[in-house]
């Protein structure tokens, strides 16, 4: 189901994406940085190695990171996918100037030729039909 909030958040998603594809790298970077330790003489099996400590906290943050990725690009994804299924070339516009470049909607309207409620109306409409096509599949 595609709603005006979900495509609301598309650049929100964007940023999140950057962000931690940001932090991936930033991890990636201290893994490399901390090899150095590497050659530190090996501890005991009853001490704790503190390079072995810094690994597993890593990967596991790692696994977040990725994991959360994952969600995001899975929700641009259906985004992306709606967009392009659309037909109506005037209701791609207006989900791209309002969602993609973060137009108002009274500067839609302008681009349109057309009062300021009527791009929002016309992408309610079409969502409420394309939402009912999808309930009844």
């Amino acid at each position: 189901m595609i709603t005006i909030t979900k495509l609301s958040n598309y650049n929100n998603i964007k940023n999140q994406i950057k962000i931690y594809e940001e932090k991936l790298e930033e991890l990636n970077a201290q893994v490399l940085s901390s090899s150095k330790f590497d050659s530190e003489k090996t501890f005991s099996s009853k001490e704790t190695n503190p390079v072995e400590n810094l690994m597993l906290s890593v990967i596991s943050l790692k696994r977040k990171y990725v994991d959360q990725l994952n969600n995001l690009y899975k929700k641009e994804n259906e985004i992306i996918d709606f967009i392009m299924s659309i037909d109506d070339e005037e209701i791609k516009l207006i989900i791209d100037l309002r969602f993609l470049k973060q137009y108002s909607w009274n500067d839609i309207g302008k681009v349109l030729y057309m009062h300021r409620t009527s791009p929002y109306y016309k992408l309610k409409r079409h969502l409420e039909k394309y939402n009912e096509k999808l309930k009844g599949d």
